[in-house]
């Protein structure tokens, strides 16, 4: 077992916004409510789910672990301690998170099942295998939300950890959605490649990787989506809730992570105008190679547009391409270059 010390583990910002007035047009702002006009009753609340909530200890030395949201103020939802080490105490870090897929008024799945509460370091031995098993546990779960930041000491580690964080996703069907709040080199996450990195709207700093190996490369957009909260930590479960949701209300398609990751990005706001926590400022002035913004990546969350397109339903690209919809092929190109 390697030192968990090798992991600078911290919770992302422990001055927390709780469910309330300030945020009941946020839902507005990411296409939720216009979703919710379209559907109905038919719109799922979540109670079919269940969601990995990995949280860094808060405060960092305390002994035994703080890192469980508390049960007692989410109705609907059982909240379980797979790491088996939290304390008597909850963290206030983590129940702000969870206010966001579970109930409260920023939650687009009030009525969520159920959340598996996690210690970091436990995840990462346990789950990930960190170390102890040529690959990680399978059968892992669904949707995981990582609203801390993990940095590195040096390279193998870095590289050990992004190769199994990426192939649980990809070959577990494990959709991942991570915070970010600080520069790219200490925010192990901006490197994978697979998963979904999510910092506020109104942090504006530009966000790129930073060379790990030959695989993990130095230049790529550290940001895929932005959300209109104040933390990074918040954001970051907005977008899990919107994954549930959207596995909810399409639970016959085989949406893994990769399309649900295509559709959310699709989806996204260049263009904002929101109701609080700002704006996003003249999209496309820091471009990437792939024309991703280096500070807003695709843009801003917007489940109606996500489920517009995922509705649309799998089409094939060669042909006469409609308003919406999506196609999974194993490699593209121009003029179907492979």
């Amino acid at each position: 077992m390697r030192n968990s010390r090798l992991w600078r583990l911290a919770a992302v910002g422990l001055s927390l916004l709780y469910a309330g007035g300030s945020h009941a047009t946020l839902l507005d702002d990411i296409g939720y409510t216009a979703l919710s006009e379209l559907l109905g009753e038919a719109l799922p609340e979540g109670d079919l789910s269940t969601v990995d909530q990995v949280e860094a200890s808060s405060p960092g030395d305390a002994d035994p672990f703080i890192y469980l949201a508390n049960d007692a103020i989410f109705p609907s939802t059982t909240v379980v301690d797979r790491s088996g080490t939290n304390s008597s105490e909850f963290s206030s870090h983590a129940n702000g998170v969870a206010t966001r897929f579970a109930a409260g008024a920023a939650s687009q799945t009030p009525a969520l099942a159920q959340i598996d509460g996690y210690e970091v370091n436990n995840w990462l031995i346990n789950v990930l295998n960190w170390s102890s098993s040529p690959l990680p546990v399978e059968n892992t779960g669904v949707v995981g939300n990582h609203s801390y930041r993990a940095g590195f000491e040096n390279p193998v580690d870095a590289a050990e950890f992004l190769l199994r964080y990426d192939w649980l996703i990809a070959e577990d069907d494990y959709f991942l959605a991570a915070g970010a709040t600080s520069a790219s080199s200490s925010l192990l996450f901006a490197h994978a490649m697979n998963g979904v990195t999510v910092k506020n709207t109104a942090a504006t700093a530009s966000m790129s990787s930073v060379e790990i190996d030959a695989t993990y490369v130095a230049g790529r957009p550290a940001i895929h989506l932005v959300v209109p909260e104040v933390l990074s930590s918040n954001a970051t479960a907005v977008v899990t809730s919107s994954v549930i949701l959207l596995r909810e209300i399409f639970p016959s398609l085989s949406l893994n992570p990769a399309v649900l990751k295509a559709g959310l990005m699709a989806g996204a706001d260049r263009q904002t105008s929101n109701s609080q926590n700002g704006d996003l400022l003249n999209y496309g002035a820091l471009p990437s190679l792939n024309g991703l913004d280096y500070r807003y990546g695709a843009g801003q969350l917007n489940v109606f547009n996500s489920y517009n397109i995922i509705a649309g339903g799998e089409q094939d690209s060669g042909a006469v391409i409609l308003e919406s919809g999506y196609d999974i092929v194993e490699s593209y190109g121009s003029e179907n270059e492979v």
